[in-house]
């Protein structure tokens, strides 16, 4: 009787068919897995692009709508070490004559000198003011050092007035009190008192001398006085410019109230010698804006023709092709660049009366720079009016990309939905092993008993071969 026989050693090459057939089975729901996040993935990039062409559009927008900006003026300075200017929308063009006079200064005064930082400074109360505030610090046996009372001044509530530091000089450790406050209204004073309220003695000319018990009356300071305790080291001095003539002072070195729209920092005083100062519209930084607006909104258009279009010669379909959201925001864009604006200047309320138009067969926007420089020379205001304000372009226009842009716009939620989408695909991917898994667990053990079947056959088979051998 023949054996029964089959490649390997038992006949069966279990490995390779259980591994062939998990395969086939594996194939088909693989292959639509693989399809569905290779499409997801695909998307979820174009949707990804789509959202940064579309938050670079609206940033572009953002600095349009800016009426400082788009209506800027530039300043020349004939002296700028000596003094800085500004000009806003407000100011008016033109030449003005300056000339720094003074600088403001913060006042200071000083103690005489100490034997050391923890020398006595004598018990009682001092009192520190200026033109509006004043507080009060209490020496006694708890802090009665020069040190003490620099930490009782800079700790005193209520303290806005000065700072106290000590310096160390050859004649010894000097108290130095500084006014928080520049120009003479931060003007120090300081009085002294002993423990009981009463006023303190003033110094006998030339000071104490050694021997002498200290007293808080060296610290005393009024300007003007002949009996002071302490020195002046700098005067309380105002800022003091003249424009064109007029006399300005101020507690600091800026000045924002004596031409509209001008503000100046005085840098270096020189008084006397004035120099020029002109102001002149500035339509560069605005015509800039614009030029940045459309490239914007070229790369935005480009992005979105790019990903909604169809080739009919390769057969080739944009990521987006047909995407509804994607055609949405191409006509809403269209919409709003082709609308007119109300209240902008006269011949100014399109962009196309800006010189800014529309290639019929690319959609992007061109600037007519010869234009738009005509209409800015002849019409200063009108591209801030078009631009910029509640009712202006740039506004009306982000308004409109509101409900597409941000965390919780349209792109975003069609982002997020194929992120879940994706990880819902994951989900099912580790789920397919493991259901083949259980598919080849059962292969395996069907044709391994099958071989073991085989193999028990064969035996039965030889066995009967060699009895009917013996019987012949």
């Amino acid at each position: 009787m023949p054996s029964i026989t089959s490649s390997g050693a038992n006949g069966i090459d279990v490995n390779n068919m259980v591994s062939q057939l998990v395969a086939a089975e594996r194939a088909a729901p693989a292959a639509r897995i693989s399809g569905k996040e290779s499409k997801a993935q695909t998307k979820l990039s174009a949707f990804g692009a789509l959202q940064s062409s579309v938050d670079a559009f609206r940033q572009a927008l953002g600095k349009l709508n800016n009426s400082d900006t788009l209506n800027a003026r530039s300043t020349t300075v004939g002296k700028p070490e000596q003094v800085a200017v500004t000009a806003s929308t407000k100011a008016v063009a033109g030449s003005y004559r300056v000339s720094v006079e003074s600088l403001a200064q913060t006042h200071q005064i000083a103690s005489a000198g100490f034997a050391g930082t923890d020398a006595a400074v004598g018990e009682g109360k001092l009192t520190f003011s200026n033109d509006t505030t004043s507080f009060a610090v209490t020496i006694d046996g708890s802090n009665n050092t020069l040190a003490g009372l620099r930490d009782a001044i800079n700790s005193a509530s209520g303290n806005t007035t000065m700072r106290a530091s000590i310096v160390r000089a050859d004649d010894g450790d000097h108290l130095v009190m500084t006014s928080l406050q520049s120009g003479l209204a931060g003007e120090l004073s300081v009085t002294a008192a002993d423990a009981n309220g009463d006023p303190l003695p003033a110094l006998p000319p030339g000071g104490l001398i050694p021997g002498d018990p200290p007293t808080l009356a060296s610290f005393s300071f009024s300007a003007g006085s002949s009996n002071n305790g302490a020195v002046e080291k700098l005067a309380a001095q105002d800022a003091r410019i003249i424009v064109d003539g007029f006399s300005r002072s101020s507690s600091t070195n800026s000045f924002t109230d004596i031409v509209e729209g001008v503000s100046f920092t005085a840098i270096k005083a020189d008084a006397g010698n004035s120099f020029a100062v002109d102001v002149t519209e500035d339509s560069s930084s605005g015509k800039k804006l614009v030029e940045n607006f459309v490239a914007a909104y070229n790369a935005l258009q480009g992005s979105l023709s790019s990903l909604t279009s169809y080739n009919a010669t390769s057969k080739q379909a944009g990521q987006l092709q047909g995407d509804a959201t994607s055609l949405r925001l191409a006509s809403v864009i269209r919409n709003e660049l082709n609308t007119a604006v109300g209240g902008a200047s006269a011949n100014a309320d399109t962009l196309s009366e800006l010189g800014i138009t529309t290639n019929t067969k690319t959609g992007a926007l061109t600037v007519d720079s010869t234009r738009l420089d005509k209409l800015l020379e002849s019409q200063p205001d009108a591209m801030a009016k078009f631009f910029s304000g509640d009712d202006g372009f740039a506004s009306r226009v982000d308004t409109a990309l509101k409900s597409f842009a941000g965390k919780d716009g349209i792109l975003a939620t069609r982002s997020e939905g194929l992120r879940t989408q994706l990880k819902d695909l994951i989900v099912q991917r580790d789920a397919l092993d493991f259901r083949m898994e259980g598919i080849e667990a059962r292969y395996s053990k069907q044709f391994n008993a099958l071989d073991s079947l085989l193999t028990s056959l064969n035996g039965t088979s030889s066995f009967l071969s060699a009895q009917l051998s013996s019987l012949l």
